[in-house]
C-alpha cells in the first residue's frame, strides 16, 4: 500500500499542472509529388476548447528534397506578427510568431469552412531521386493562452509525409 501511494504521488508531481490537447497540425498530412511539383501545406490550429492568444511555430523539412518558396499570411487567424515568417532554405526551417487580439477559441460550431489557418507554406520538390521526406512541426513550437497571464502550453504537433517520385505528378502547380 505504501509503494502504491508513493507511485501515485510521484505521478502527480511529474504530471503538468495544466494539460492541454490543443494542437498545431499540417494539412494535408501526406502527399505524393515529383521534381518541380509545387504544393501548399496549411498550418492549422485546433484549440480543443482553449482560447489561444499567440502561436510561436517552427517547421522543419528536408532541404535536400524540397524547398519552402513562400509563406502566405492571407486568411490567417493571426493578425499581429511578432516575428514575421522567415524561411531558411539552407537549414530547412520556416518560423514565425503571431497573435490574435482577444484570443481565438476555435472554429464556430456549424462553420463549414476551415477557419483555423494560421499560415500556408508553398513548397517545391527539388529532388529528382525517389524517396520520402517529412515536414515537421517542431516540438519547440508553443501556444500562449488568452488567460490574462499568457500561459505557455506545449501543443500536440502534426507532420506531413511526402513521397517523392521520379516524375512530376501535377499538371498545374497551385
Amino acid at each position: 500500500m505504501h509503494i502504491r501511494s508513493l507511485a501515485l504521488a510521484a505521478l502527480l508531481v511529474a504530471s503538468p499542472l495544466s494539460a492541454s490537447a490543443a494542437s498545431i497540425y499540417l494539412d494535408p498530412d501526406h502527399g505524393t509529388y515529383g521534381p518541380g511539383d509545387t504544393f501548399i501545406v496549411n498550418i492549422r490550429l485546433n484549440t480543443d476548447g482553449e482560447c489561444v492568444n499567440t502561436a510561436d511555430v517552427t517547421l522543419t523539412y528536408t532541404p535536400q528534397s524540397m524547398r519552402a518558396v513562400d509563406f502566405s499570411k492571407g486568411n490567417s487567424i493571426l493578425s499581429l506578427w511578432v516575428n514575421e515568417p522567415k524561411i531558411d532554405t539552407a537549414k530547412g526551417i520556416v518560423s514565425f510568431a503571431g497573435g490574435i487580439p482577444g484570443g481565438y477559441c476555435g472554429r464556430i460550431q456549424g462553420d463549414p469552412s476551415l477557419t483555423n489557418t494560421i499560415g500556408k507554406v508553398v513548397f517545391t520538390v527539388i529532388s529528382k531521386t525517389p524517396g520520402n521526406a517529412t515536414i515537421r512541426t517542431s516540438p519547440e513550437s508553443a501556444l500562449y493562452l488568452n488567460d490574462g497571464q499568457g500561459t505557455k502550453i506545449k501543443p500536440e504537433t502534426g507532420n506531413t509525409a511526402i513521397k517523392i517520385v521520379a516524375e512530376p505528378t501535377l499538371t498545374q502547380n497551385p
